[in-house]
Parts: C-alpha cells; sequence; structure tokens
C-alpha cells in the first residue's frame, strides 16, 4: 500500500516541461492530483491517468482562489514566481503547503546591464518576498526551488536555444575560451526536487538553489550538444564585441528572439550553483549533464 503525505494536490503551470514530469511523479508516487491549465486541456493528456484531474482556469483572473475538486492540502506551483505571489494575495488559501518555483536568475542578473534583465530579476526577488510574507501570515508552509538552465525534450529556452542555432548554421560562436562553469538541469529532476520538498518537514520555509548534478566550462557544454547531435564540434571563439553584436541581430528572428547580447557576456562567467543544502534536507540527487534535445535529435 502507498502512503501519501498529502492526499489532494493541484499543481499549477501543470502543462509547462517540469508539468510533465511532475505528474508522473505524483501519479506513481500515488497521490490524487488536480493539473491546472490556463489553456485548454490538450486531448492527449485529458483522461491519460486516473489520479490526474484537469481544470483549465486563470488563477488570476478565477474569483474562485482555488479552481477545481478540492480541498487541497498542497500546491506545486510551476507559474513564473510572480503570478504564484499575486494568486497568493488575491484571498486565503486553505492548504498547509506549498512549492513555488524561481530561478537563479535573481542572482545572476540583478546585476546585468541590460534593464529587462535587472527588471526580470526583481520581479523574481519580489515574488519570493511575497510568497514567505503571505504564507507565514495564512500559517502555510512554504518552498522555493530555483533551478538553473533547465533542458528537456527540446522545449526549454536554454539547451533547445543553442540546438536551433547549430542546426541552423552549423557552428556555434564562443566567447574566448568559453570557461564559465554551467550545471544544466533535466526538467525531470526539477520535478522531482518540487516533490522531495513538498513531502519533507526540513524543507519547509526554507528556499534551494537547484543544479544539475555535474559541473562543465560553457565549451564543454556546447560541445556534448553537438555530439548528441551527432555532429562533430565547430567551435568558433571571437571576441565579445563581435559575439554582443551577433546576439542583437538574431534576436530580430522569430526562433531567436530571446537572445539578448549579455548572453556573450555571460559565456565566460561561472553560473554553476550549489544544491548540497537540497540533498542534505530532501535527498535530491540530479545526474550527470546528458543533452535532451527531443525531436532535434
Amino acid at each position: 500500500m502507498i502512503t501519501v503525505k498529502y492526499k489532494n494536490i493541484l499543481v499549477i503551470g501543470a502543462t509547462s516541461l517540469v508539468g510533465k514530469f511532475l505528474l508522473s511523479r505524483l501519479s506513481q508516487a500515488g497521490y490524487a492530483t488536480t493539473a491546472l491549465s490556463r489553456g485548454p486541456v490538450p486531448y492527449t493528456v485529458e483522461g491519460a491517468d486516473p489520479k490526474i484531474r484537469w481544470v483549465q482556469a486563470d488563477i488570476l483572473a478565477n474569483n474562485d482562489p482555488l479552481p477545481g475538486p478540492g480541498p487541497y492540502a498542497a500546491i506545486i506551483s510551476l507559474a513564473p514566481i510572480w503570478v504564484t505571489a499575486s494568486f497568493s494575495e488575491r484571498a486565503s488559501i486553505p492548504v498547509r503547503r506549498l512549492v513555488a518555483l524561481s530561478s537563479t536568475s535573481v542572482h545572476t542578473k540583478a546585476a546585468s546591464s541590460s534593464l529587462s534583465e535587472r527588471e526580470l530579476a526583481a520581479r523574481l526577488h519580489g515574488g519570493e518576498n511575497s510568497i514567505m510574507e503571505r504564507c507565514g501570515q495564512l500559517g502555510i508552509k512554504w518552498t522555493i526551488l530555483r533551478p538553473t538552465m533547465i533542458h528537456g525534450e527540446g522545449k526549454d529556452g536554454n539547451v533547445a536555444s543553442i540546438v536551433r542555432f547549430i542546426t541552423r548554421f552549423g557552428f556555434f560562436p564562443v566567447v574566448g575560451d568559453g570557461g564559465g562553469l554551467r550545471a544544466p538541469v533535466h526538467a525531470d529532476e526539477v520535478a522531482g526536487a518540487a516533490l522531495g520538498a513538498m513531502e519533507c518537514d526540513s524543507a519547509q520555509d526554507k528556499a534551494y538553489d537547484i543544479s544539475g548534478g555535474q559541473t562543465i566550462t560553457y565549451r564543454k557544454m556546447i560541445e556534448r550538444i553537438f555530439t548528441a547531435l551527432g555532429k562533430k564540434p565547430r567551435i568558433a571563439p571571437i571576441p565579445l564585441w563581435m559575439a554582443r553584436g551577433g546576439l542583437r541581430a538574431l534576436s530580430f528572428l522569430p526562433p531567436f528572439a530571446h537572445l539578448n547580447p549579455e548572453l556573450a557576456n555571460r559565456m565566460s562567467m561561472d553560473m554553476a550553483f550549489d544544491h548540497s543544502a537540497a540533498t542534505g534536507d530532501f535527498g535530491y540527487d540530479p545526474g550527470p549533464f546528458t543533452p535532451d534535445i527531443g525531436a532535434h535529435g
């Protein structure tokens, strides 16, 4: 017989990349889960698992703060943390536990020369603080997870964007020696962290940086992506000014609209984060970096 810590879980942002893996883990662990989707539920997932009930609702527009069958013992929110914060501030939430996703961008982009990146860091920081304060007022035990460089199934904004560049141009530019450190984390590992944190009393009222299980240089990361594509690595060292100009030009193309010249600066910066606190508190144990390129493979 499977014993679960909470009987009924609400997952916000259930159709996200992490959501897919989280729903699978919750089902395997024996949880009854309500999966919330702002848009129509894809027919491919509707009714696929009897432990998962899908509900379409916009948590910021709906007058009912907890859509669906409820009551819920715990909420795992995979929505942007400022959305989760706005949701939590709207009304009293009768749950005991909240796990919410933020991002290590709260650290790395706070001092960026890009106004949009500084604004993003400020929104992350404000969202985190708001959740901590609101949960304290309501007596809800919270955990905030800050994953770094999520990848998975070729649907992320990190590894997938590098794959698109390589596929289109056949090479990848790197500033200097590309020695900045990275520890990409797979979406399924983030899902495992969310479930582990929810079940762990030691993780209550704490925030954790969540990285992958292997720290490698930016250049080595690019080489592994080439290998995953079945291609010989073709890496072009270029000066910073050229990389920044190239990224600015690429941002006008729809597939690369999210690119920012600041990415060039960060190629040589160490952006690997220590996840030992998560390992010690709830057994977080990520694996080595294996690029998940999905349909590109």
